[in-house]
């Protein structure tokens, strides 16, 4: 029963640290450990964490859904008999956003259809070319002018996205073998 509380405690904790790293969000975590303590006094290795981060904004755009899946986590410990939580190593993070076509229309003011790699602005839908630089991304449909979107703060998107367009959403991914930084964070406050 204290394991499952610990690790209750663990996730708590590391959701609000999410939450202050990017602020106007709520987020949750679920660590995938069994035993959890005895796992992580054991070899220091948590298998399997996963965040969900909601009101993440861009700009004047909604992100419906921020999913972050980071496998194989190392920890110091040594920093654990100190009661601090100290991430040495990850095997990968995959984090995942979705920006729907609603939150499209919103923040542009017009109506948006997104398709199969299609976007349609004022009755006119065409093939999209999107680019990801590192801080925005454009969607360009000729001959219409380029949508361009800021990215997700680096604390939740630091690695080099993928955009993909189908039906009714964006979705921007990347997997990095580093520590995501909001993730970072939470465990240096741990």
């Amino acid at each position: 029963m204290a394991d499952v509380v610990v690790r209750h405690t663990v996730e708590a904790d590391i959701a609000k640290h999410i939450e202050a790293q990017v602020p106007g969000t709520s987020a949750s975590v679920r660590i995938s450990s069994w035993p959890f303590v005895g796992r992580l006094a054991a070899s220091g290795t948590v298998p399997d964490l996963r965040a969900q981060v909601s009101g993440v904004k861009i700009g004047p755009f909604a992100v419906d859904s921020v999913d972050i899946v980071v496998q194989d986590i190392k920890v110091s410990r040594s920093d654990l008999a100190r009661g601090k939580v100290v991430l040495k190593s990850i095997r990968t993070a995959a984090i995942e956003a979705v920006i729907s076509q609603q939150s499209l229309d919103s923040g542009l003011g017009l109506p948006v259809t997104l398709g199969a790699g299609t976007v349609g602005l004022a009755g006119v839908q065409a093939a999209a070319r999107v680019a990801v630089s590192s801080d925005r991304l454009t969607i360009s449909v000729p001959p219409l002018p380029a949508i361009t979107l800021p990215l997700l703060p680096t604390a939740l998107l630091p690695c080099s996205a993928n955009a993909v367009i189908s039906v009714g959403q964006i979705t921007l991914s990347c997997t990095t073998s580093s520590i995501p930084p909001a993730l970072l964070a939470a465990a240096a406050a741990g």
